[in-house]
């Protein structure tokens, strides 16, 4: 081989390698070209599904499965795994059973985003999440209807929550003054988690002032 003759397969070695490549990339559109996009879209998604699930299965699970918090909170104390099982739902082995639960309380010290409540019969740590955050999941996970699956990543699971929970905020806190409730008689729905067995941290689907 002259050395002419190398110095023009050179070149051309060059550039059939550039064709090869160029033919073996798949290009993305700019939608899809990172998961930050992807979760954009999820989150659209998580809303429609908040708007879909909550009045109409959601709320309805927790007004039908809704045991006193009294007969909860003695079954707790002796074992909450155990009371979880038997009153919650949770989404996977290492998540925290959710339980949904009605009572009635007095509205105590207000402390930021919590209500201190007083249940009579129960020694426990009561508070009543009343925003303008809302802590948790107990609202997505209490009815066993919402798992990880549904969603098209972890990202659009935990919005779901979120999306839930501001369902919480604008329907049933929005109608009250949590600057003038202490002292007040409140009839309460609405779930829980088991994160602490020492604290109960509610989270409404109704409040209904009775003085």
């Amino acid at each position: 081989m002259t050395p002419k003759t190398r110095k023009l397969i050179g070149p051309l070695l060059a550039t059939a390698l550039i064709v090869l490549i160029a033919f073996s990339t798949t290009y993305v559109s700019g939608a899809n070209v990172n998961l930050l996009d992807k979760g954009v879209k999820a989150k659209a998604d998580s809303a429609a599904f908040a708007n879909e699930y909550f009045d109409a299965k959601i709320v309805p699970y927790i007004l039908d499965n809704a045991h006193d918090l009294k007969e909860l909170d003695a079954a707790i104390v002796i074992d909450p795994q155990a009371a979880g099982a038997k009153y919650g739902k949770r989404d996977g082995d290492n998540a925290a059973y959710s339980v949904a639960t009605k009572f009635t309380a007095v509205a105590g010290e207000l402390k930021g985003d919590l209500l201190v409540l007083e249940v009579e019969g129960i020694d426990t740590l009561v508070y009543l999440q009343v925003g303008p955050a809302l802590n948790g999941t107990a609202i997505r996970d209490v009815s066993g209807l919402v798992n990880f699956g549904m969603f098209d990543n972890q990202l659009a699971y935990q919005d779901a929550g979120t999306k839930l929970n501001d369902k919480v905020r604008d329907n049933v806190l929005s109608k009250i003054d949590k600057t003038t409730i202490t002292g007040k008689t409140l009839n309460i729905t609405g779930a829980f988690s088991l994160f602490n067995p020492k604290q109960y941290m509610i989270v409404p689907i109704s409040i209904e002032v009775a003085n």
